[in-house]
């Protein structure tokens, strides 16, 4: 009671269910903070069922839904493997980003048109002109 263990479990709690990924906060500094509010949170020895809740926790945080579903998709059992899969996941989507970005600075991957030349360009005037261009 002098120390307020029962209502300190409870804040951590609180804590845990409210947060969130921030911006630039990576995977695993995100993972480390839901591995401190567990243990505040749930003291004691470990269980399947704080494992369970754990990886909730953890992919809640991500805020990202898309995200959130790929994981879950890949039905990891516990917190570590959903921080090995979100991370394989982000890093992939990472890869696939700046690969479109460098497509779409060098032009690959969007369509040019290029209108058709007619006439003969193997004329005596043609050569000259093209002659005179290269000297230059």
């Amino acid at each position: 009671m002098r120390f307020g263990s029962i209502n300190q479990a409870e804040r951590f709690r609180a804590e845990l269910r409210s947060r969130k990924r921030l911006p630039g906060e990576s995977l695993q500094q995100l993972y480390q903070d839901i591995c401190r509010l567990m243990a505040l949170s749930y003291p004691g020895p470990s269980s399947e069922l704080s494992d369970i809740v754990g990886r909730d926790c953890f992919v809640q945080a991500l805020n990202n839904p898309k995200l959130q579903v790929r994981i879950l998709e890949k039905e990891p059992a516990t917190l570590e493997e959903a921080l090995k899969v979100a991370s394989r996941l982000e890093a992939l989507d990472k890869s696939a980003s700046e690969r479109e970005y460098i497509d779409q600075e060098s032009g690959r991957g969007q369509r040019k048109y290029v209108r058709a030349a007619t006439g003969n360009w193997r004329n005596a005037d043609s050569h000259a002109w093209l002659s005179r261009q290269v000297e230059r």
